[in-house]
């Protein structure tokens, strides 16, 4: 009597186990199917938006732009010279990431040119005008 219980006991585990199988894998392909078509439409919609559409696809593979900005109290010597240091770093990372030239890059006679000696410097309204004047470009860098 008791083996026969044991028995219909474990037959029912393994109907019940069968049937959240099933449900599970039905569900699983489902979800699949909502993602893709999701993200399908979402990519048709900004084909003809290149920059909306390299911003998704940055999202979708896990890629955030980090906006460093800075803090607006901040004086402008303590500006400038945060602005040095990021084109200072990343110029060393850039040498360190080539490694040690193989041979004398300089061509022959390079010894000769003149050097930039003088700098005259430009008011900030020169400045804006040229900065108002330039085309307004972005790509996908742009981002990093």
């Amino acid at each position: 009597m008791r083996v026969k219980v044991i028995n219909r006991n474990v037959r029912s585990f393994q109907t019940h186990r069968q049937i959240y199988n099933v449900t599970r894998n039905k569900f699983n392909s489902l979800i699949k199917q909502m993602k893709s078509k999701y993200f399908n439409e979402l990519i048709q919609l900004q084909s003809a938006i290149p920059e909306a559409l390299f911003s998704t696809m940055s999202s979708l593979m896990g890629k955030s732009p980090e906006a460093i900005l800075p803090n607006l109290n901040t004086g402008n010597d303590v500006l400038a010279e945060s602005f040095n240091d990021f084109f200072v770093d990343k110029i060393s990372l850039l040498r360190i990431s080539f490694g040690q030239p193989t041979s004398n890059l300089n061509p022959p006679g390079s010894d000769n040119i003149p050097k930039f000696i003088c700098f005259t410097p430009f008011s900030e309204n020169e400045f804006l005008k040229i900065i108002k004047n330039s085309k307004p470009t972005k790509c996908q860098l742009s981002y990093y």
